[in-house]
């Protein structure tokens, strides 16, 4: 299946999925190649980036209920990122085929379209972005933002190393291993704070959280680097970070393994005001990766052993709601507004 582009129309990217969003997928609905288990409890839409050992082949699952819907980019295509849910309801995702790096986007109307290719040998990186991504070339060693439609917004950044970025409002926020370095929309630098960097996550009003890694803190700044809040996690090695609506924050923290009491996930209702609204316990597993909504708290496991991995639905107190099988060994989650499933 080939991405609809400015330039081309043809066979939609995620066809199948799409398909399932128009219809509204009703509970049941399942494909052949991946039968589904009742599962307990009530549990929004999410798309997970997932991988088949038997078949060793990456895709993306949509993930509803009982229904399980895969979908590729076709022939050789794989390494699926979910980027992110843009404030209009477009999800972007990032993936490779045929030598290339693709972004691709599927806005709220279900039109799909491929906003950029990158030479696969140069990509460092693919992030999110308030209005688009951020790409990073690991051979000319600099980032580069993309609006939503795949056009370059602003000069490109010298940033020697990077690691991470994150596309702000005006403002690029690019990580290295001990610095966090803020950009303007021209690419010029505007600050600098030394730190031993690890995960970032973009929360509202033109601010983000990063991982001290050296310290074991979470520190929360502003685009002009001022520091508003920190967590201190003494002890703790801080696995993911996920930004949810409203300014809410979870922390992943701990050891990620398959004996053992496993990570704790601290969601904070409010970051700025210390407000800790739930902690899980008990996330085990050799990989987590979460999603986080106004009401529910996604954590995807990649599981123990070949295709045994799982979604663990909570309410946004913790409290457990549904555990989402067969779905293979999940590396990425993203959670689906329910506009994009009329019933």
């Amino acid at each position: 299946m080939r991405a609809v582009s400015s330039r081309a129309v043809g066979p939609t990217f995620l066809a199948a999925v799409l398909v399932a969003l128009a219809a509204g997928a009703p509970a049941g609905a399942q494909s052949a190649s991946a039968p589904a288990q009742p599962t307990p409890g009530p549990a929004g839409p999410v798309v997970v980036a997932t991988h088949d050992a038997q078949s060793n082949a990456d895709f993306l699952l949509y993930v509803e209920g009982n229904t399980r819907i895969p979908a590729t980019g076709g022939p050789g295509a794989g390494g699926y990122g979910l980027l992110e849910t843009l404030p209009d309801g477009t999800m972007l995702v990032a993936f490779s085929r045929s030598g290339f790096g693709e972004v691709d986007s599927v806005s709220p109307t279900l039109q799909t379209r491929t906003l950029r290719t990158f030479p696969l040998s140069s990509i460092g990186f693919v992030a999110p972005s308030s209005d688009g991504f951020v790409f990073y070339s690991q051979t000319a060693q600099y980032v580069q933002r993309y609006d939503a439609q795949g056009r370059a917004e602003g000069g490109p950044m010298a940033a020697l190393g990077a690691t991470s970025a994150l596309g702000l409002g005006s403002a690029t926020v690019a990580l290295s291993k001990y610095r966090v370095t803020l950009y303007d929309r021209n690419g010029r630098m505007q600050h600098a704070v030394a730190m031993q960097t690890g995960l970032i996550a973009a929360l509202p009003g033109d601010r983000f959280a990063v991982t001290d890694v050296q310290n074991s803190l979470v520190r929360i700044y502003d685009t002009q680097m001022h520091q508003l809040a920190y967590f201190s996690f003494p002890g703790r090695t801080l696995i993911a970070l996920v930004a949810g609506p409203h300014g809410s924050l979870g922390v992943l923290h701990g050891t990620l393994q398959c004996v053992g009491p496993g990570a704790e996930l601290d969601v904070f209702d409010d970051p700025l005001a210390g407000k800790l609204g739930a902690r899980i316990y008990g996330i085990q597993g050799p990989h987590a990766a979460l999603a986080l909504t106004a009401d529910t708290v996604y954590v995807a496991n990649s599981g123990c052993t070949n295709g045994d991995g799982f979604v663990s639905v909570y309410a946004r107190d913790g409290s457990p709601r549904a555990t989402l099988r067969n779905v293979g060994s999940p590396s990425g989650i993203l959670a689906i507004p329910r506009a994009l499933t009329p019933r």
